[in-house]
């Protein structure tokens, strides 16, 4: 099978931008939020943005839909000027005026419903299990399978990626279509991008190295969930995680079932369907927005180590992770020692807390090797999404373990991943500090999480109701 190619766009011959992609942003979120199979594109117009307005005619007919209560526009004002970075101050730098949706409506023009509801009024509440990939069955894995390849191959009429242009000047920008899974790959590359304070670059980015790191992949998991769900058109469809604690033997996942075989030059070998897959933003990097060419068989295959070796995280290191009590603490960055968040995410050693290396998260990326070696690259290769699962397993397990709250989401020195930053790039805006709930408060669990280390919590209210989150 060859992936189709999507239609090509004329590109520009403006300055590549060095800021957020106003109309990527937007449209991403109206990709993986909305239910209808075409967007509207009010907000990306060149009077949208002179006008800093985003409130759009919604499925009813109605601005924000109004008409039939799911939302009103409201006005907002700019959180820190001093913050030119506009994925740091998203949305308030780019828009005054924005949707706000009511009860669990959700998208920027309210026409969705949260993640895990469902139906005309999204009163229907289904929550979903995350099985381990070694606990899916024969049609599981198919679904699965088949689910992420539809993904990738479906060109969509709801996502843009933006290609040329000069900041500040929208006459010049150029954008250029692309498929359903790479708008969610341009979102992790541009998240992975180097922040702007002031006009000067700091190294330190929206995702990584900081308290945002199980908070905002936690956000970008529930959505692409959210995705394939509606892709599949199975309501329950929940991603699987992959415990490499068990299955770290590449032959139990790297097949051609699953996530395919490793060839001797990196390639994924037939028959598996990512022999055939595409690597979106290739020629991307640390400071450039996501590129890619027009024609997606051009672009370069989806390639891993094969060299990689089964060095792969072990129970005992998860254990020793989970020990940690403090979620992050001072510097807040890589250097952060004994704490629950540096370990994780593979900076410091589990059993010690110090030692900087290569641990845990890093630890999986490095071994895989290809695309997943590489930040702005890592989210092409599905099983980034297998993996990230598994960190939030973790994740949830800590909190549960330690009695862990929102309230617990430190304040920082951080910029941009403070309890109350806005993560990008949510629409309507949704906060960090939000994704310190349990998996529970917003509709998904663990399929052995009754097998989970004991809580210490006292007060069993600190759990909260299933499927009643609260976004904003």
């Amino acid at each position: 099978m060859r992936a189709a190619a999507l239609p090509r766009v004329p590109k520009g011959s403006g300055r590549r931008p060095r800021a957020i992609l106003l109309c990527f942003t937007l449209l991403t979120f109206c990709l993986i939020t909305t239910t209808r199979t075409q967007f509207h594109p009010d907000c990306c117009t060149q009077a949208a943005l002179r006008n800093r307005r985003c409130c759009p005619v919604s499925t009813d007919g109605s601005v924000c839909g109004n008409l039939t209560g799911r939302g009103s526009c409201q006005r907002h004002q700019l959180r820190d000027p001093k913050i030119t970075d506009t994925r740091c101050n998203w949305p308030y730098q780019v828009y005054n005026e924005i949707c706000s949706c009511k009860g669990n409506y959700n998208g920027a023009d309210c026409g969705d419903c949260k993640p895990y509801y469902h139906g005309p009024t999204c009163s229907e509440y289904i929550p979903c299990v995350r099985k381990a990939l070694h606990e899916l069955t024969a049609a599981e894995k198919k679904q699965f399978i088949n689910t992420l390849y539809l993904a990738k191959t479906t060109p969509s009429t709801r996502c843009v990626v933006q290609t040329g242009g000069e900041l500040g000047h929208v006459d010049t920008y150029t954008f250029q279509p692309t498929s359903e899974y790479d708008c969610l790959v341009a979102f992790h590359a541009n998240s992975a991008m180097y922040i702007s304070i002031g006009g000067q670059r700091i190294d330190k980015d929206l995702l990584h190295y900081g308290p945002a790191f199980c908070t905002g992949h936690r956000y970008l998991l529930i959505q692409f969930e959210h995705m394939l769900q509606k892709l599949s058109g199975n309501k329950s469809f929940c991603l699987p995680y992959w415990d490499w604690t068990k299955d770290g033997d590449t032959c139990g996942v790297f097949t051609d079932d699953l996530m395919g075989r490793v060839g001797p030059n990196g390639t994924i070998l037939a028959p598996s369907c990512f022999a055939d897959w595409k690597i979106a933003c290739g020629n991307s990097n640390d400071y450039s927005f996501c590129q890619q060419d027009d024609d997606a068989s051009q672009r370069a295959p989806l390639r891993r180590d094969p060299a990689a070796t089964n060095q792969w995280p072990t129970a005992a290191e998860v254990k020793d992770t989970l020990k940690w009590p403090v979620y992050d603490r001072h510097p807040f960055n890589e250097m952060s020692p004994e704490c629950f968040r540096s370990t994780l995410e593979g900076f410091m050693d589990a059993a010690t807390g110090r030692d900087h290396g290569a641990y845990m998260h890093r630890k999986v990326h490095k071994a895989i090797g290809g695309a997943m070696n590489q930040v702005t690259l890592a989210s092409n290769d599905p099983i980034f999404y297998c993996h990230h699962a598994q960190l939030d397993r973790i994740y949830a397990m800590w909190q549960r373990i330690h009695c862990k709250t929102p309230a617990d989401y430190p304040e920082n020195n951080y910029p941009c991943q403070g309890p109350n930053d806005v993560v990008y790039p949510s629409m309507p805006p949704v906060v960090q500090k939000i994704f310190m709930n349990l998996p529970e408060y917003f509709g998904y669990s663990y399929s052995d999480q009754n097998h989970w280390p004991a809580s210490k919590c006292r007060n069993s209210s600190r759990v909260p109701e299933c499927g009643r989150a609260v976004y904003h």
